[in-house]
């Protein structure tokens, strides 16, 4: 980063990766009307959604990252400069290169790797704007079926193995999934801790974490879109002077509800912000 830089310094050299899956895009496929007599539905649908992926979120994305890349406050944090080889002119060359990278593209699943202090702003504008209201046709005269995605998100140390960090990813993505069919996500931080091996460490590093947490309370790890609205303004909460706590405390505050089994329970959370 560069000098002087407003980023904080808790998300120095970290990174998100960034698993997405649209949620029952099998069945939706199955379902697809095809646009022409002797076209395959699946032909259809994988055409439909290649075009909405391109038009309503790649190129607005990319857009969006090369707009905030022109803005003073956002020097730095979105672009980095590295040493490419120009092949015309054959000779070595400084170029400015977006902090962003496809892991995964096309299809029901995409996966991206960028700087830890951009995911969850890129994360809400995936959800409110690029991949909002994309439609399928399906059986029936006009009837169409809306397209929702869950995503998983793992911020972690930018030295971490890409293999651990991505099967991290998917986990929390498909734990996103729960069976619903509307957008929806699971974050993890791993600040000072490396993550589970493998995606089978999830579930065993949230009860070690958190204690054996009931099937039911799986979803208190699931973020909807106008939660992730609201994220922002609970953080500031939590930092503010005023209104917040030292981190110290916050953590003694919940790892005693952990010990006592109580830290899903809404209420109780709330006792350990009231004065």
């Amino acid at each position: 980063l560069p000098a002087g830089s407003t980023i904080k310094e808790a998300v120095h050299n970290k990174m998100a990766v960034i698993h997405i899956d649209g949620n029952q895009f099998t069945k939706i496929r199955q379902r697809t009307r095809p646009e022409t007599a002797g076209k395959h539905r699946l032909t259809t649908f994988a055409q439909k959604l290649r075009k909405q992926q391109q038009e309503k979120f790649l190129r607005p994305m990319i857009g969006w990252l090369t707009e905030q890349k022109e803005t003073e406050r956002e020097k730095g944090r979105v672009t980095r400069i590295i040493n490419d080889h120009d092949l015309l002119e054959d000779k070595d060359q400084n170029v400015e290169a977006l902090r962003f990278e496809t892991l995964l593209w096309g299809g029901d699943e995409m996966v991206f790797v960028m700087p830890s202090w951009i995911a969850l702003w890129w994360a809400q504008m995936f959800f409110d704007q690029w991949a909002k209201d994309w439609t399928m046709p399906v059986d029936g005269e006009g009837a169409t079926e809306t397209l929702t995605h869950a995503m998983g998100i793992i911020i972690c140390d930018r030295r971490t193995p890409l293999r651990q960090a991505r099967a991290m990813a998917e986990a929390l993505c498909n734990a996103a999934k729960g069976g619903r069919a509307t957008d929806a996500l699971q974050i993890e931080v791993f600040e000072s801790v490396d993550p589970p091996d493998s995606a089978a460490g999830l579930e065993g590093y949230r009860n070690l974490r958190y204690t054996a947490h009931k099937e039911e309370e799986a979803s208190h790890f699931t973020l909807t879109p106008p939660d992730l609205q609201t994220l922002p303004t609970l953080i500031k909460t939590l930092e503010d002077e005023e209104t917040g706590l030292p981190k110290s405390q916050v953590y003694r505050h919940l790892h005693s509800l952990r010990d006592r089994n109580e830290l899903f329970h809404t209420k109780t959370i709330e006792s350990v912000f009231e004065p």
